[in-house]
This record gives C-alpha cells, sequence and structure tokens, in this order.
C-alpha cells in the first residue's frame, strides 16, 4: 500500500489524487477510476472510425479511409438526394476491414504453432487488455490477475462486437468522451455509495450536489449518440425536375454518459484525506529525525565518557573479554 502512491501515477497522472488507504473513500474512487481506466482503453483501441487490427497498427490509415468517406458522401450521387451511397460504401469496407483481421490473426496463429518465423499478433484485445493493467495491475491481487484479464478480454471482444456492427449500419455512431459544463445537460452525475460515509447521519449530500462551478470531469462512460438521415417532402417543391426530398438529420443518444466531477464532495474528500496522510507523514518523519539526533547525541556522550575513565574494568566485562580470548585459542588449536 504504501508503494503505491510512487507507482500508480508514473502510468496515470489522474490516480495521484487518490488516497491508497481502507477507507471507503479511497475505495469508492478506486472503483471509479479503474472504470475510468477502461473505458478510456475502449475508446482509444475500439471505439475510433473504421477500428480494426488492420488500421489500429496507423492511425494514417483510418484518417485516410475517413477522408474517401466523406468524398463519396458529398459526391454528386449524394448531393442528389439518394443518401445511401456511402452507407453503402462504409458498410462494405468495415465488413472488408474485419475480413482481413480475421484473416491476419490466423496467419499469425499459423506461424506461432508451426516452425515458420514467430509472429506477434497485436490484436485491439491484447492491446486494451495491456492498457488496462499498466495502470491497474499494481491495484490487483496476485490471486484474481488471471480471472480479472479474462474479464477484460471477454469487455474487449464485446466491444469489438458492438462497434463493427454499429460501423456497419445505416447510422452514425458518435463517441463523445469530453463531459464538462457546456453539455452538462447530456450527461449524468455517478452516484457513488455514501451509506459508509454518512453513518453519523450528520451529511446526506449526493455526488455533486454542491452548487459549484465544475472545472474538470472525470469520464466514467463517454456519450454515445447515433445520427441518421432521414428524408422529408419538401414544403416548396422547387422547380420542375428538381428532387423533391430533403435530408434530415435524425439524433438519437444511446447512452447519456457518466461523469464524476473533480469538485465533487467524493473526489474533495479523496483529496483531503491523502493531505491528512502527508501531514501525518512529515510529522512521523520529523519526529523520527529527533529521536535520531537524540540517540546520536547520547552515543556521542556515552563515547566522551568511555575514554575519560580509569581503572579496573567491571566483573560483567572481564567475563565477556576472557571469554572471548578462550573461544580464538580453541579456534587456532582446531
Amino acid at each position: 500500500m504504501a508503494k503505491l502512491p510512487e507507482v500508480i501515477p508514473t502510468s496515470d497522472l489522474i490516480f495521484s489524487n487518490v488516497p491508497f488507504s481502507n477507507s471507503e473513500t479511497s475505495k469508492q474512487l478506486r472503483i471509479a477510476h479503474a472504470q475510468r481506466v477502461i473505458s478510456e482503453a475502449v475508446y482509444n483501441t475500439v471505439w475510433q472510425p473504421f477500428s480494426s487490427d488492420v488500421t489500429a497498427a496507423d492511425s494514417r490509415l483510418s484518417k485516410f479511409l475517413q477522408e474517401i468517406g466523406a468524398a463519396v458522401a458529398n459526391s454528386r450521387h449524394e448531393s442528389n438526394g439518394s443518401g445511401r451511397s456511402a452507407d453503402v460504401w462504409r458498410s462494405v469496407t468495415i465488413r472488408t476491414l474485419e475480413s482481413m483481421s480475421a484473416a491476419d490473426a490466423q496467419l499469425q496463429g499459423s506461424l506461432l504453432q508451426g516452425s515458420g518465423p514467430v509472429g506477434t499478433i497485436n490484436s485491439r484485445e491484447d492491446k486494451l487488455v495491456e492498457l488496462v493493467l499498466s495502470v491497474l495491475s499494481p491495484l490487483l491481487d496476485t490471486s484474481v490477475l488471471v480471472q480479472f484479464k479474462d474479464d477484460l478480454l471477454q469487455i474487449a471482444k464485446q466491444a469489438i462486437s458492438v462497434w463493427t456492427t454499429a460501423q456497419a449500419d445505416e447510422r452514425t455512431f458518435t463517441i463523445n468522451p469530453t463531459l464538462n459544463q457546456d453539455n452538462k445537460s447530456d450527461w449524468k452525475v455517478a452516484a457513488l455509495d455514501y451509506a459508509s460515509l454518512y453513518a453519523s447521519g450528520i451529511s446526506q449530500g449526493v455526488v455533486g450536489s454542491r452548487p459549484r462551478h465544475t472545472t474538470r470531469v472525470f469520464t466514467l462512460f463517454p456519450i454515445v449518440t447515433a445520427t441518421k438521415r432521414v428524408q422529408v417532402q419538401k414544403v416548396d417543391h422547387g422547380p420542375p425536375g428538381s428532387w423533391p426530398y430533403q435530408d434530415q438529420t435524425e439524433v438519437t443518444i444511446i447512452h447519456d454518459g457518466l461523469g464524476l466531477p473533480h469538485e465533487s464532495e467524493m473526489v474533495q474528500r479523496g483529496i483531503e484525506e491523502k493531505e491528512e496522510w502527508k501531514k501525518m507523514k512529515l510529522e512521523h518523519e520529523a519526529l523520527w529525525d529527533k529521536k535520531l539526533v537524540e540517540v546520536q547525541k547520547g552515543h556521542s556522550r556515552n563515547n566522551s565518557a568511555t575514554d575519560t575513565v580509569s581503572g579496573p574494568p567491571s566483573p560483567s566485562a572481564s567475563w565477556s573479554k576472557n571469554r572471548l580470548n578462550n573461544h580464538k585459542g580453541d579456534s587456532l588449536e582446531e
């Protein structure tokens, strides 16, 4: 536990304000930030446009495909109101990328089992697990580490499956991990368990209930929306021969998003607890240094007294000296 404050912030700076103790505040904050770390790993590894094992190796590939998709959507055919070619192109491209990723995984798997050169499978599942464990592994007991890896792997596989289906859909899914005051009406504040923290009944507040202006929010789950182009008949039909329908965007909220404000009561309690621990540590170190100085002064006085005192040695000192001499004589004879 004492080493965690030095280990965790090196891989995740946001953990720096979390106290590492057996308190309920520490427990709830660790759970919240663990959810944040997993959510970030899923977003960065899976929830990206044209996400696949093939494009994950180079972000420029995804960007290039996005540019092609935008060009298809803005083509003359799209402007005439069909609204279908870009959706079809995106769906076919996603399915092709998944087929290429599966074929690449099978090829590398056969190389690992055969006598050919050993290959490394850099799948999105493996990357996600690696990202999460790079932060959370110091918090895990070795007895649960294997099970935790298996659970993470299942999360990764399900996230990839859902995202593949979503990208091939006629809707366009958008993931927004930025939660702040500007879009406060779109996301919810995490309601953590306060039962044990307010056992005295003095305060029964809810996370984020304080009327503060939140400047920073920890994203425990992003806002997920889906947009779909729908054709509606124009009010004004326009000149003869013009397209009688126009495209409108229909937005559906898939997930509201979940955030933990930095100025919420839970986070502030954690900061206060960590400051108390720092203060106690400094006081303990100061007391230890004071005692160490006193011990050193005592040794110095004893040494000075030994140098000035003369006379016959004490019985115990004579006994110890004779015993040492006898032991040396026995060793020489052996």
